[in-house]
Formats: structure tokens, sequence, C-alpha cells
């Protein structure tokens, strides 16, 4: 929420004599205090009596205050009606300690700024070519550079006192909550969590080369791919316990003296060992005009993606006092722009150095990380190999704290609004290793970076590129038709008609050119490499699931429907009530379509080109994770998810029979009336006969009764429900 005291405007005039020094005890603290809002201290009070000696001393002080504080008139306060301190602040990891100045600026921004998209910078070249890859690289550095300034500005506002903590906050105060959460809450949490994800890969991915380079002829046997993933995630989420924004400054102190490391050992070592032979700079053509042009938006995704970090602006501006004459605005805005001299100082000789050696043979997976181990891993030193995958991995772990700093406060958030208490620290420990083993576990199901890259930048865009200069233009309203006006207007329009084509880049580029389809092979691969089950187990003749294998298309659609539609559709009216129309539609078309694609995931591999079949769900996840890990992630998710079906069946199929029994018998019957219980009985005594049959092809004539009676009965519910 913005951030606020009380000015005192609702409070009737002194009156002369005895009650004006009781008035002067209740006005509120100066506006030198308004944004010095909860800081060391968990604790949301502060002292009374420290707050009524502070405005005894400065009551002549107060009554201009108050007159400089008109709030009541502005479109903000209408807009979020706030007009105390949100007490909630002092609980919540970002605005839990006030004391942060310029240099923990510089080293948020420089942490946050720097890194891993950084790596990727000359695979957009390579579609771009030199003179719009440069020019591409400019722009997008000096306008996200002023939306940046923008976001600083619009942090406190100097009319209300109020302070926007929080991007989201900002948006929704100067465009409305529904609004906010529409258009900036998805994006925000995206860049937090895709940034996260893709930190997993990178980090994950150059631990195992750390090891092959450090540990080359050691008889321990290496780890896989997934799991040094796991020990990248393990070392993310200990470090993650440290408890708000601004105890983490001297981990992004470190993962930005390693990022500005790694960044200028890698293109000194591309340049000093000199251009590959064979080096084209000429656009790569695609054969297909559509794909061409996807292709180049996708490589203006990249180069947006380089320019992230703007989603932690305010959150970094947070952490500062701020007051009357000494506004955070000035520290922050010192310590963005030396951290963005020194970003520009990284990046361009990255992209410049990165394309001049490398040409069109850069990796487009991993850039620039993968071709110095490619081409130069046997000229250079093992020592510097080393030590630049070292620094990527220290850089990777630092990074994944502040970017997932907003998902903790935002998961923090919801305990301290519910329970109106500060969260405790086992709850806050787990809420942080609940969001760390997350990313991990979609880290290993979307293993790519490059064309993903793309995506996440067109994401990210608008909150970079478009949203700042449509809230200046709400807030600040400039005069029409002047500089600002249309500066403003240009770059936020421009920004959004940017996002809308290269997020469709991105999906064209994610499916298109098959990184699914290679992730899926390499899934392949890999189950053949750890699988347990490389043999035919002469028991799956004797087991329910694999002792007929007569099935068809027909059988497996009969299986899906029953399956598929049963009494859990019967509640999703339910969901509309809380989600109204367009998000109840787009939360079920979205878990549809997410649905769909798993399911597909899942049947890709269940076949292995070495004759290997994983017949059972728990079988695939411990060939996959190995076999303990696996265990622990998938045996009781998927015991839990068949025996809590049938209970559930059992309740709903019992209750259903009284009901029918009322129905058909209504009054006239002179049989006593079973109870729910007993219901319950008979519905199960009736399943478990039919249990008895031997395998599952043999009920593929159950599953078909079972799929028409579901859709029959759905189908009447929705045409009777008008």
């Amino acid at each position: 929420m913005g951030e606020v005291v009380e000015d005192g405007s609702a409070i009737p005039p002194p009156r002369h004599g005895v009650d004006s020094e009781a008035q002067a005890i209740q006005q509120g603290p100066p506006m030198q205090m308004q944004y010095n809002s909860p800081s060391l201290s968990r604790n949301p009070l502060l002292l009374s009596a420290e707050r009524n000696e502070d405005a005894v001393n400065r009551t002549q002080k107060s009554s201009q205050a108050t007159n400089f504080l008109t709030p009541l008139g502005t479109p903000i306060r209408k807009a979020i009606q706030l007009t105390k301190l949100d007490p909630q602040d002092a609980w919540l990891p970002i605005t839990e300690s006030r004391n942060g100045n310029a240099y923990y600026a510089a080293f948020h921004t420089l942490c946050s700024g720097i890194g891993i998209q950084a790596l990727i910078l000359p695979v957009a070249f390579t579609i771009l070519g030199w003179t719009w890859g440069m020019i591409s690289l400019t722009v997008a550095f000096i306008w996200q550079l002023y939306t940046l300034w923008v976001l600083v500005k619009l942090h406190e506002s100097a009319e209300t006192g109020m302070r926007y903590s929080r991007y989201l906050q900002l948006f929704s105060a100067t465009f409305g909550e529904k609004m906010g959460k529409l258009f900036a809450l998805f994006p925000i949490m995206y860049l937090s969590g895709g940034t996260c994800v893709a930190l997993i890969i990178v980090g994950g991915s150059t631990m195992k080369l750390f090891f092959q380079i450090v540990c080359g002829h050691c008889s321990a046997k290496p780890l896989t791919t997934v799991e040094w993933y796991l020990v990248f995630t393990c070392a993310a989420v200990v470090l993650s316990q440290l408890p708000n924004l601004n105890s983490i400054a001297g981990v992004s102190l470190i993962g930005a003296v390693t990022a500005i490391g790694y960044c200028t050992m890698m293109w000194m070592i591309s340049v000093t060992e000199g251009r590959l032979d064979g080096v084209s700079y000429d656009p790569i053509k695609e054969e297909d005009n559509m794909a061409m042009i996807f292709s180049v938006l996708n490589a203006l995704g990249i180069i947006a993606f380089a320019f992230r970090g703007h989603n932690l602006t305010l959150e970094i501006q947070a952490t500062m006092p701020s007051t009357e004459k000494k506004p955070s605005k000035i520290p922050m805005w010192r310590g963005v722009k030396v951290a963005y001299l020194i970003i520009a100082m990284c990046l361009f000789p990255l992209a410049i150095g990165g394309y001049w050696a490398y040409g069109h043979k850069i990796p487009a997976n991993g850039g620039m990380l993968t071709a110095i181990y490619q081409y130069h891993g046997r000229d250079t030193s093992q020592a510097v190999l080393a030590l630049t995958s070292l620094f990527v991995i220290i850089n990777a772990v630092s990074s994944f704290q502040i970017y997932g700093m907003p998902m903790f406060d935002d998961m923090e958030s919801k305990y301290t609004k519910w329970k109106n208490k500060p969260c405790p620290w086992w709850l806050r420990s787990g809420f942080r290793a609940m969001f760390g083993y997350g990313c991990f576990f979609v880290a290993v199901a979307i293993p790519f970076l490059g064309s993903l890259a793309g995506l996440i930048g067109g994401i990210a865009v608008p909150v970079t590129f478009a949203y700042p200069c449509f809230m200046w233009l709400k807030v600040k309203k400039p005069k029409k038709y002047s500089l600002m006006w249309w500066l403003n207007w240009g770059l936020g329009l421009s920004g959004t008609v940017l996002s809308v084509v290269l997020i469709a880049a991105g999906v064209y580029v994610v499916i298109d050119t098959a990184p699914c389809k290679k992730a899926v092979a390499s899934m392949q691969g890999y189950l053949e490499e750890v699988g347990h089950f490389a043999k035919l187990d002469p028991q799956e003749a004797w087991l329910p699931i694999t002792e007929s294998r007569n099935g068809n298309a027909h059988y497996s659609a009969f299986h899906t429907l029953s399956s598929g539609i049963g009494f859990q559709a019967l509640v999703l009216p339910l969901a509309f009530t809380t989600l109204g129309w367009v998000w109840g539609v787009i939360c079920l078309s979205l878990a549809f379509i997410w649905q769909l694609y798993t399911l597909w995931l899942l049947i890709q591999p269940h076949d292995s080109e070495s004759g290997m079949r994983y017949s059972r769900y728990l079988r695939l996840s411990m060939a996959a994770f190995g076999e303990r890990l696996g265990k622990l992630l998938a045996l009781f998710p998927i015991m839990y998810l068949s025996g809590g079906t049938c209970v559930t069946l059992i309740m709903i199929g019992g209750g259903t029979m009284k009901i029918f029994f009322q129905i058909g018998c209504e009054n006239e019957c002179s049989v006593k009336s079973l109870s729910v219980v007993e219901w319950y009985v008979v519905f199960t005594c009736l399943a478990t006969i039919l249990a008895q049959l031997p395998n599952l092809n043999s009920i593929a004539g159950f599953s078909l009764v079972g799929a028409i009676t579901a859709s029959s009965g759905g189908a009447k519910a929705w045409l009777e429900g008008p």
C-alpha cells in the first residue's frame, strides 16, 4: 500500500487558550516525519510518548505542514483512500528496515541490472546485425534509463506525503486496484519468478561446468544437470533466510562485483583470442517471412530482457529514510547513476566483443557462457575458466535473493493481513523454501534459456518501458501537447505495442523452433541414462495396469473422459462468484491449456528409443529425479490424489443415493430411510463388487458408461441452469 500518516486535515481548528496545547498534541507529526515510516523495529506502533513530545516541541511547524498538505483533493488519495500509515509495512521484508543509502541503492541496482541476461545479447545481434543491433541496444538503454528516472520521481508524493514502496502499489494507486491486478500483477510476479527460474538454470549448469573444470579427473561420480539445479536451489534457499532487503545489501555487493568480473573476463577472453575462422556478420535469414519477422522480434525481446530490474526500483528506494528536506529520490538517483554507468560499461563491450569474436556462431542457448567453453575451453587457462564460472554462480545466487524479495514480500503480506501480526520466522522460512523449490521444478520442466529470454523480455517490456510513462501522465498531468506530454505518450504507446508483438514472437519461437521438443528429447535421453528400468520387468504381466496391453484410442478416450469429467466440475461456478466473469474465464482457459500441455508432456516420454516404457507416474518421477527424490516428491501426492478422490466419490455417491431414494420413493414407501452413513456403505459395496474386474482394460466399458453419464449430467445441468 501507499504510505501516509494522518495530516490532521480532518481535525477542527484549535481554540485559543487551554485547547491550543491539547490540539497541538493531538495533531499529526509534521511533514518532515511523514516519509519516516517504520524502520528497524518490527513493532509497527511508535511510542506515543515520543510522538507527543515531538509534536509539542514543533507545534508552530506542524501548522505550516498542515497547510502544505492537501491530500483530500488529490486523485491518488481518492483512488486508494489511504489516510493512515499502514502498520503492516513494519512487518514485511521490503519495508521492515529503512536505513538504506545511495551505496545500498547502487549495490542492489547493479546486482539486478547486470547478470545472466547480458550473456545472450550477442545472440540478438546475429538476427539484427551490427547496425540495427547497436541502434536497438542504445535506444533501449536510454529509454529504460528515462523510465527509471520517472519511477524514482514518482516514489513519493510531495503533496500527500505518501510513499509507494512497491511497483504494484504505485500502479494501483494511479489506475485503480482492478486495473493494477489486471495489467501489472502478472508481469511483475512473472518477471520475478521467471528470472529466478532462469537463474537456477544458468547457476546449476555453470556449477556442473565448474565441477568438470576443477575436478575433471576425480573419481567421484558427477551429478546430473537436474541434481546441480537442486544444489543451486538449496544454496539460494539457505541464503534467502536473510530477513529483509537491507540485510542483503552485502550479498548484492558481492553479486555486483562478480557480475562485473565475469562480464569483463568474458569479453576480454573473446577479444584477445581473436575471431573464429569463417565468422560471418550477415544477419541470419529465415526461409519463411513469418519466421523471420518473429526472429527479429525475439531478438528485440532479448535486448529488452537485458534491461530488467524496474520492478525492483521502488522497492529499493523504499529502504531509504526520507524527509521533506532530504527526500529519498536524491540518494536513490545518485546511486542509480553510478550503477548504470557501470552497467553500460559491462553490457556494451560484452555485446560488441562477443558478436565480433563469434558472429553467427554464437550459441543460442547460453550465449557467451557456452561460447567461452565451446571455442576456448582448451586454449584458455583452466584457472581463468574456473574463476569465470565461479563468478557466474555467485552472481546467480546473489541475484536470486533480490529478485525473489517481491515474491517473499507478497507471500508474507497475505499472512499479515489475515492474522494482523508479523510472520513468524518458521513460516517465513517455509514461504521462501516453497518459492525456491517451486522455481526448481519449473527449471527442470523448461531447461532452455535462449528462446525463453525473448518471451520474458516481452512480458517485462510494459513494466520497464510503458507503464512508468503512463503513470507520469496520470500523476503529474503535464501540459497538453507539451514536450513531456508527447514524450510520455509516444514512449508509453510504443512500449505497449512492442510488448504485444514481442510476447507473440516469444511464444512463436518457444513453440516453432522446437525448444519444447528438444526439452522432451533431452528428458527422454536423461531417463534412458538414469532410469532404473532398463529391462522389462516380468512382474508387469501380473499387475492390473499392465496385465493387458490390447488397448486402443477408443479405450484411451473412455478412460480419459471418465476420469476428466466428474463431480469436480459441479463446483466451478463457485470459483466464478469470487473471480467474476473476466478473471473466471481467463483462469479456466489458462488452466485448461496448461493441463493439456502437461498431459502432452507426459505422453512423450512414456516410450523411449531404447524400448523402456514408464507405465506409472511414480516410476517416471523416480527415473527422472532418482529413486529417493522421486518417492519424496511424488509418492504422497499420487497416493493422496487416488485415495482422496475415492473418499470424495463415496461421499458424493452415497449422498446422491439418498437423494435419489427420497425422490423415487417420496412418501409412498413404508421402508425406513437409511442414514447417510448407511448409504455410504451401500455405495462402497457396489464399488467393491465392480472393483473385482481384473485390469484396467477390462473396465473400459464402465469408463464409457461413466463418461456418458458425466457428459449428459453436466449438459442437463447446464441447459436447465438458466
